[in-house]
Protein backbone atom coordinates (compact mmCIF):
# COMPACT_ATOMS: atom_id res chain seq x y z
CA UNK A 1 0.00 0.00 0.00
CA UNK A 2 2.83 2.36 0.87
CA UNK A 3 4.50 1.58 -2.50
CA UNK A 4 1.57 2.29 -4.05
CA UNK A 5 0.92 5.57 -2.76
CA UNK A 6 4.27 6.89 -3.42
CA UNK A 7 3.78 5.78 -7.03
CA UNK A 8 0.54 7.85 -7.22
CA UNK A 9 1.65 10.63 -5.33
CA UNK A 10 4.72 10.89 -8.34
CA UNK A 11 2.23 10.96 -11.24
CA UNK A 12 0.41 13.20 -9.35
CA UNK A 13 3.46 15.63 -9.37
CA UNK A 14 4.53 14.64 -12.71
CA UNK A 15 1.49 15.66 -14.15
CA UNK A 16 1.28 19.19 -12.48
CA UNK A 17 4.36 20.28 -13.48
CA UNK A 18 4.08 19.50 -17.65
CA UNK A 19 0.28 21.36 -17.19
CA UNK A 20 2.34 24.19 -15.75
CA UNK A 21 5.09 24.19 -18.16
CA UNK A 22 2.42 23.81 -20.78
CA UNK A 23 0.67 26.82 -19.78
CA UNK A 24 3.67 29.22 -19.57
CA UNK A 25 5.27 29.96 -22.89
CA UNK A 26 8.21 30.93 -21.24
CA UNK A 27 8.76 27.09 -20.21
CA UNK A 28 7.41 26.04 -23.55
CA UNK A 29 9.29 27.67 -26.03
CA UNK A 30 12.14 27.91 -23.58
CA UNK A 31 14.19 30.94 -23.11
CA UNK A 32 13.60 33.92 -25.29
CA UNK A 33 16.49 35.00 -28.04
CA UNK A 34 17.40 38.47 -28.87
CA UNK A 35 16.87 39.66 -32.24
CA UNK A 36 20.07 39.69 -34.59
CA UNK A 37 21.01 42.66 -35.57
CA UNK A 38 23.57 43.91 -38.54
CA UNK A 39 25.89 47.23 -38.24
CA UNK A 40 26.70 48.47 -41.63
CA UNK A 41 29.97 50.83 -42.18
CA UNK A 42 28.67 53.95 -44.35
CA UNK A 43 32.09 55.31 -44.54
CA UNK A 44 33.20 59.22 -44.02
CA UNK A 45 31.73 62.70 -46.01
CA UNK A 46 33.57 66.40 -45.78
CA UNK A 47 31.87 68.56 -43.60
CA UNK A 48 31.46 72.43 -44.04
CA UNK A 49 33.91 72.80 -41.56
CA UNK A 50 37.59 72.09 -42.63
CA UNK A 51 39.30 69.03 -41.21
CA UNK A 52 36.12 67.97 -39.74
CA UNK A 53 34.47 64.75 -41.08
CA UNK A 54 31.20 62.63 -40.55
CA UNK A 55 31.10 58.74 -40.74
CA UNK A 56 27.91 57.24 -40.26
CA UNK A 57 26.39 53.90 -39.81
CA UNK A 58 23.44 52.05 -40.11
CA UNK A 59 21.54 49.31 -37.52
CA UNK A 60 18.99 46.82 -38.67
CA UNK A 61 17.58 43.71 -37.92
CA UNK A 62 18.27 40.84 -40.10
CA UNK A 63 15.31 41.34 -42.21
CA UNK A 64 16.15 45.08 -42.77
CA UNK A 65 13.93 46.92 -40.07
CA UNK A 66 15.43 49.92 -38.90
CA UNK A 67 16.24 50.26 -34.62
CA UNK A 68 16.24 53.82 -33.77
CA UNK A 69 17.16 54.77 -30.26
CA UNK A 70 20.52 53.05 -30.24
CA UNK A 71 24.23 53.75 -29.22
CA UNK A 72 26.75 53.05 -31.45
CA UNK A 73 30.04 53.42 -30.35
CA UNK A 74 32.66 54.51 -33.11
CA UNK A 75 36.34 53.53 -32.51
CA UNK A 76 39.77 53.56 -34.70
CA UNK A 77 42.53 51.11 -34.73
CA UNK A 78 45.84 52.60 -34.17
CA UNK A 79 49.22 51.22 -34.23
CA UNK A 80 50.90 52.89 -31.18
CA UNK A 81 52.96 50.58 -28.93
CA UNK A 82 50.87 47.63 -30.59
CA UNK A 83 47.64 47.47 -32.30
CA UNK A 84 44.97 48.84 -30.07
CA UNK A 85 41.75 50.89 -30.43
CA UNK A 86 41.00 54.43 -29.78
CA UNK A 87 37.11 56.12 -29.26
CA UNK A 88 36.57 58.57 -31.74
CA UNK A 89 33.13 59.34 -30.11
CA UNK A 90 29.36 57.83 -29.93
CA UNK A 91 25.74 58.35 -31.66
CA UNK A 92 22.29 57.36 -31.85
CA UNK A 93 20.36 56.38 -34.21
CA UNK A 94 17.86 58.01 -35.51
CA UNK A 95 14.34 56.76 -37.23
CA UNK A 96 15.92 55.36 -40.15
CA UNK A 97 19.05 53.20 -38.38
CA UNK A 98 21.66 55.65 -39.51
CA UNK A 99 24.24 57.25 -36.47
CA UNK A 100 26.10 59.73 -37.74
CA UNK A 101 29.04 60.95 -36.01
CA UNK A 102 31.21 64.44 -37.01
CA UNK A 103 34.99 64.33 -35.78
CA UNK A 104 38.26 65.47 -35.85
CA UNK A 105 41.00 63.25 -37.58
CA UNK A 106 44.56 63.55 -36.24
CA UNK A 107 46.46 62.01 -39.19
CA UNK A 108 45.73 61.70 -42.86
CA UNK A 109 45.83 58.89 -45.14
CA UNK A 110 43.98 55.22 -44.76
CA UNK A 111 42.59 54.31 -41.43
CA UNK A 112 40.54 51.72 -40.30
CA UNK A 113 36.96 52.41 -38.39
CA UNK A 114 35.09 50.41 -36.33
CA UNK A 115 31.48 50.88 -35.48
CA UNK A 116 30.06 48.91 -32.42
CA UNK A 117 25.88 47.85 -31.34
CA UNK A 118 26.86 46.41 -27.58
CA UNK A 119 23.32 45.20 -27.88
CA UNK A 120 20.46 45.37 -25.11
CA UNK A 121 17.75 42.96 -23.72
CA UNK A 122 15.93 42.45 -26.93
CA UNK A 123 18.60 42.65 -29.75
CA UNK A 124 22.07 41.13 -30.18
CA UNK A 125 25.09 43.01 -30.79
CA UNK A 126 27.09 43.77 -33.96
CA UNK A 127 29.72 45.59 -35.05
CA UNK A 128 31.48 45.98 -38.36
CA UNK A 129 34.76 47.86 -39.86
CA UNK A 130 36.37 49.53 -42.49
CA UNK A 131 39.18 51.48 -44.04
CA UNK A 132 38.46 55.15 -45.28
CA UNK A 133 40.62 57.32 -46.59
CA UNK A 134 41.43 60.84 -44.88
CA UNK A 135 42.55 63.29 -47.44
CA UNK A 136 43.54 66.13 -45.12
CA UNK A 137 43.62 66.25 -41.25
CA UNK A 138 44.24 69.57 -39.40
CA UNK A 139 47.11 69.57 -36.35
CA UNK A 140 45.99 70.25 -32.85
CA UNK A 141 49.57 72.77 -33.39
CA UNK A 142 50.89 74.08 -36.28
CA UNK A 143 54.15 75.18 -36.46
CA UNK A 144 54.71 78.87 -37.12
CA UNK A 145 57.56 79.53 -40.36
CA UNK A 146 60.61 80.77 -39.44
CA UNK A 147 61.72 84.07 -39.83
CA UNK A 148 64.33 84.71 -42.19
CA UNK A 149 68.11 85.21 -41.04
CA UNK A 150 67.85 88.65 -42.45
CA UNK A 151 64.84 89.91 -40.37
CA UNK A 152 66.27 88.04 -37.34
CA UNK A 153 69.86 90.37 -37.43
CA UNK A 154 67.40 93.16 -37.77
CA UNK A 155 65.75 93.02 -34.88
CA UNK A 156 68.66 92.06 -33.10
CA UNK A 157 70.46 95.02 -33.74
CA UNK A 158 67.94 96.79 -33.02
CA UNK A 159 67.71 95.05 -29.83
CA UNK A 160 70.96 95.89 -28.67
CA UNK A 161 70.83 99.68 -29.72
CA UNK A 162 67.67 100.09 -27.67
CA UNK A 163 69.52 98.34 -24.66
CA UNK A 164 72.37 100.56 -25.07
CA UNK A 165 70.47 103.52 -25.24
CA UNK A 166 68.12 102.76 -22.13
CA UNK A 167 71.70 101.53 -19.93
CA UNK A 168 73.28 105.11 -20.72
CA UNK A 169 70.16 107.07 -19.92
CA UNK A 170 69.56 105.03 -16.50
CA UNK A 171 73.53 105.77 -15.78
CA UNK A 172 73.42 109.52 -16.71
CA UNK A 173 69.99 109.77 -14.53
CA UNK A 174 72.28 108.46 -11.66
CA UNK A 175 74.89 110.92 -12.35
CA UNK A 176 73.01 114.20 -12.66
CA UNK A 177 71.13 112.96 -9.30
CA UNK A 178 74.16 112.42 -7.80
CA UNK A 179 75.44 116.20 -8.98
CA UNK A 180 72.46 117.65 -7.63
CA UNK A 181 72.37 116.18 -4.37
CA UNK A 182 75.87 117.26 -4.12
CA UNK A 183 75.15 121.12 -5.28
CA UNK A 184 72.00 121.50 -2.98
CA UNK A 185 73.77 119.66 0.35
CA UNK A 186 76.67 122.65 -0.36
CA UNK A 187 74.52 125.46 -0.89
CA UNK A 188 72.69 124.06 2.29
CA UNK A 189 75.60 124.35 4.30
CA UNK A 190 76.84 127.82 3.16
CA UNK A 191 73.20 128.40 4.03
CA UNK A 192 73.76 127.64 7.70
CA UNK A 193 77.37 129.08 8.18
CA UNK A 194 75.60 132.46 6.95
CA UNK A 195 72.63 132.39 9.18
CA UNK A 196 74.54 131.13 12.42
CA UNK A 197 75.30 133.56 15.07
CA UNK A 198 78.46 135.19 15.44
CA UNK A 199 80.64 134.48 18.75
CA UNK A 200 81.29 137.56 20.45
CA UNK A 201 84.46 139.47 20.93
CA UNK A 202 85.72 140.15 24.49
CA UNK A 203 86.33 143.79 24.97
CA UNK A 204 89.66 144.81 25.80
CA UNK A 205 90.60 147.26 28.06
CA UNK A 206 92.93 149.88 28.31
CA UNK A 207 95.28 150.64 30.84
CA UNK A 208 96.62 154.21 31.81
Amino acid sequence: MKKLALVLIALVLVTAGVTVAGANPAFADGPSKAVSTKLTLNGVAETQTKGWLSVSATLTTDDGQPLSNRLVTFSRQVDFFGSREISLGTATTDATGEAVLVYQPAQDGRQEVKANFRGDEGYAGAETSNTIEVSEAIERFEPQPALPLASVRKWLTAGVAILVVAVCAVLFGVFATTLWGVWIAGRSLESVRQTAPQPATPAVESSH
